[in-house]
C-alpha cells in the first residue's frame, strides 16, 4: 500500500548504504511500474495463505541459496515484520533465528517475537515493527563495543550450539545494516547466523566487514586504525589481535563456500597482515 512506502516502518525495514544502492532504492520507491517489474515473479511464500493481507513491503536481499523473503505486512490484527523461508536451507536458518529470538526475549536489544511456526512448506516468524531507523554510523564506537560485549556474555545454554570454553555467543553478522536505533536504545535483527564463536568475533565483524564492503582503506592502515580505537576504548589489543587469526580463518571458509571473491581476498590479505604483525 502507498502509505506503507511513506511510513517510518520503511526506514527500519531497508536503508541503503552504498551510493548505487541509494540511487536504485530512490528510483524503486518512486516508480510503481518498476516495482511491478521487479516483484512480479516473487513467490510471496506464506503470504499467499493470508486473505486478510492489507499491505506489504517486500525485501528479498542478496540472491542465492540463502535468500529469504522478509516483509513488513499489514494484517487485520496489526502491522508486523515477517521473515519466511524459501527453500530447505533457509527453512533451517529462519527456524534457528526464531529459536534464538525466543531465548533472548527478555533482552532489550532484540525485537518482540509474536509468532513462529510452519506456514505450508515454509517456516515463518513475525515480530513487532519498531519505530526505528537503521543505524547509520559505520564506525566503531563505545555503543557498539558495549553492545557486542553484552551479546558475547549472554547465556544461551538452551540452544543446541558448541559449548566449548574458547567460544562465546555471537550474532554472526554484526554490522550497521543489522542494527536499529530506537528511543530505548539499539536493537539487533537478523539472528539467523547466531552461534558460538571465538571471542570478539562480532566486534571484529563490525569493524572489518563494514570497512571491506563500504570503505576503500588499505588493510595495513585499517589494522592500525583498529588498534587505535581499541586503545582509546581500553580494549585488550593483544587479545583482540590474537583473535583475528581464527576470525579470518572462519571468514575464509564462509566466503569460499558462498563464492564471494572480493571478501575472500580481503580477509586473506588481513590474515597475512596479522601474521606479519605477530612476526
Amino acid at each position: 500500500s502507498r502509505d506503507m512506502l511513506n511510513s517510518s516502518s520503511l526506514k527500519a525495514f531497508y536503508t541503503p548504504y552504498s551510493l548505487p544502492a541509494k540511487i536504485l532504492f530512490k528510483l524503486f520507491v518512486g516508480n510503481r511500474f518498476l516495482q511491478f517489474l521487479l516483484m512480479r515473479n516473487k513467490r510471496l511464500s506464506s503470504l499467499r495463505y493470508r486473505k486478510d493481507l492489507k499491505g506489504i513491503l517486500l525485501n528479498y536481499g542478496t540472491g542465492g541459496i540463502h535468500q529469504k523473503e522478509t516483509a513488513v505486512v499489514r494484517l487485520e490484527e496489526g502491522l508486523y515484520f515477517q521473515k519466511s523461508s524459501t527453500n530447505q536451507t533457509t527453512y533451517r536458518l529462519v527456524k534457528h533465528e526464531a529459536e534464538v529470538l525466543k531465548i533472548l526475549q527478555n533482552e532489550k536489544f532484540v525485537p518482540k517475537l509474536i509468532f513462529a511456526g510452519k506456514c505450508g512448506e515454509d517456516y515463518v516468524y513475525r515480530t513487532e515493527v519498531l519505530a526505528a531507523g537503521k543505524y547509520k554510523n559505520t564506525h566503531l564506537n563505545s555503543d557498539i563495543i558495549n553492545l557486542s560485549k553484552t551479546i558475547m556474555s549472554r547465556n544461551v545454554s538452551d540452544l543446541n550450539l558448541d559449548k566449548s570454553e574458547d567460544n562465546f555467543f555471537s550474532h554472526g553478522d554484526f554490522t550497521p545494516w543489522n542494527i536499529l536505533i530506537t528511543e530505548s536504545g539499539l536493537v539487533v535483527v537478523d539472528w539467523e547466523y547466531a552461534d558460538m564463536r571465538p571471542k570478539y568475533y562480532d566486534l571484529n565483524t563490525y569493524f572489518f566487514q563494514t570497512q571491506f564492503l563500504l570503505g576503500d582503506i588499505e588493510t595495513e592502515k585499517l589494522l592500525l586504525n583498529y588498534e587505535a580505537i581499541c586503545a582509546y576504548n581500553n580494549l585488550p589489543w593483544p587479545d583482540i589481535l590474537s583473535s583475528l587469526e581464527s576470525f579470518c580463518n572462519l571468514k575464509l571458509v564462509q566466503y569460499t563456500a558462498s563464492n564471494n571473491p572480493k571478501l575472500y581476498f580481503k580477509y586473506e590479505e588481513l590474515l597475512k597482515v596479522v601474521h606479519e604483525t605477530f612476526n
